[in-house]
């Protein structure tokens, strides 16, 4: 299944290589604890690979096994997915060995009927009378082709850009950081989302290795922020640091204006407008946090609607930085933190501005990412899933 079969499925001529995905996994996983066998587009877009995907899933049983054409249950709304499972079924010929109806039967749990209930299209099979090879190759070329013509039918229309709640973020989210190999629970997750729409400033607090800087990495990329593009930043705090130039920048001997890292994220934020940016303080308390972050934390509470927007006062004047430098709404700040004798206890001011999210939980018995974990493509975010509202 994950060897043997892939590499027999790739070597078919219709199924291009620098296309398709082939990856197969024997269950018992947090997916689904039977085989299956998926066929993926490499790209990613919202009709395909967080739309629909051709699979082989087994019935728990194993008397039974279903070529599929199938919605990734836990990155799209039921609305949505009813939505595009019709539109799909609608082009797809009725009769023959394709079916259209919802008689596709896995086993009783819970996650089997969401992937039940995401099915659009499918070709069942029984183990007491598989059809020939041949059969199955041509069964395999049929459905995608059907794939194919859906893909090239929306990409056609007008991009459309899915406008997910926020519990389709979260489940998103936990997904792509479960796909890791990492462990969170999904209420994790959602205190961290939710923690950042309605403040800009989230402290995670708790004892070293509860994964504190991790969640707040995993997270960010979900949402395709990176340190490559620019849109996520590591900034380990130093023991040192008692005002906010280390932080925020300095003026030099000369006069000129040497911006530190905060000042580069915002200034890069200001000119796109509709990313979000995270920025992780590591370890924050290892510096006096009223000291170096004083004039952000003050900035923070300045926070108001104006003209249907959220502004601030200035972080920076003209005369120090060159021009007024003002938080914008869609920067993000994740300090991790750590209680004991190396740090420093933190002020009512500081944490009357923060939400605090507690992290003193050890799985060691979590072993997943031994396992042979699918590939998760992070969304192509945007601000909107985490303003404030």
């Amino acid at each position: 299944m994950t060897k043997a079969i892939p590499e027999k499925i790739k070597a078919l001529p219709f199924v291009e290589p620098d296309r398709y995905i082939v990856k197969g996994s024997v269950g018992q996983g947090v997916w689904t604890d039977v085989p299956w066998m998926a066929v993926m587009d490499k790209k990613v877009t919202d009709s395909t690979q967080r739309g629909y995907y051709i699979v082989y899933l087994f019935s728990e049983d194993m008397c039974r096994l279903y070529l599929t054409l199938t919605q990734r249950v836990t990155e799209t709304p039921r609305d949505e997915m009813e939505r595009v499972k019709q539109d799909i079924r609608q082009q797809i010929p009725v009769g023959g060995r394709v079916q259209t109806d919802n008689a596709i039967r896995l086993r009783a749990s819970k996650r089997a009927k969401e992937y039940e209930r995401s099915v659009a299209v499918y070709i069942a099979y029984s183990f007491d009378n598989l059809p020939s090879d041949e059969q199955l190759v041509s069964d395999l070329k049929t459905m995608i082709g059907y794939y194919r013509q859906y893909v090239e039918r929306t990409e056609k229309m007008t991009p459309f850009k899915q406008s997910l709640s926020d519990r389709s973020v979260v489940e998103h989210i936990h997904f792509y950081i479960t796909a890791k190999g990492f462990y969170y629970t999904q209420e994790e997750v959602m205190n961290l989302f939710l923690s950042l729409k309605t403040k800009p400033f989230v402290i995670l607090s708790g004892i070293s290795g509860t994964g504190k800087t991790k969640i707040a990495q995993w997270l960010a990329e979900s949402v395709g922020a990176t340190e490559d593009n620019g849109q996520f930043i590591l900034i380990p705090v130093c023991p040192d640091w008692n005002d906010g130039s280390d932080l925020l920048g300095y003026v030099d001997i000369k006069g000129d204006f040497k911006p530190g890292p905060l000042t580069n994220v915002i200034t890069e934020a200001e000119n796109h407008p509709d990313k979000p940016y995270f920025v992780v303080l590591d370890e924050m308390n290892l510096a006096r946090v009223e000291h170096y972050f004083s004039d952000v934390l003050s900035v923070m509470e300045s926070r108001r609607w104006e003209n249907g927007r959220i502004t601030s006062s200035r972080l920076l004047p003209k005369e120090t930085a060159g021009r007024d430098l003002f938080l914008p709404p869609n920067v993000y700040i994740i300090g991790t933190v750590n209680m004991d004798e190396t740090t420093h206890p933190f002020s009512k001011k500081v944490l009357d501005r923060a939400n605090t999210i507690e992290f003193n939980r050890v799985r060691l018995d979590h072993l997943d990412f031994l396992r042979d974990l699918p590939t998760v493509a992070p969304l192509s975010g945007g601000q909107e899933w985490f303003a404030a509202r």
